[in-house]
């Protein structure tokens, strides 16, 4: 008997590592609107084509905040290389708003929404 919960208790515990380690795509999901990383995103976007350099500024301090609570859920799940990856992109995206560098900045933007689609795989 002791032997079998043993075998259960085991079995248990590698079926929840296995769930944290491959439910990235499902934890980076936005739980409410002030983590919605793309919404951040395209409107950075909108802002930087009406050169509203003040607004995507705003933005950009509202998706650094919603990065910081996905990365949270998701460091487990997610390879490290990718995360820094990520987070190299939204500094540079950072210095790019700060330069106000319409080019720069649509660079970085379509780089780190690449990014956070190949973030689950």
């Amino acid at each position: 008997m002791k032997k079998i919960l043993e075998i259960i208790v085991i079995s248990f515990i590698l079926l929840v590592f296995v769930l944290i380690m491959t439910t990235g795509g499902i934890v980076k999901k936005p739980l409410n609107n002030r983590e919605d990383v793309v919404a951040f995103i395209l409107a950075i976007s909108e802002n930087v084509d009406q050169e509203q350099w003040e607004d995507a500024s705003y933005n950009m301090n509202n998706l650094d905040e919603a990065w910081d609570k996905i990365r949270f859920r998701i460091q487990f799940s997610i390879e490290g290389a990718r995360i820094y990856e990520f987070e190299g992109l939204l500094s540079r995206l950072k210095g790019a708003i700060k330069a106000k560098s319409h080019v720069n900045t649509i660079i970085q933007l379509e780089a780190l929404l690449g990014e956070w689609n190949r973030l689950e795989e």
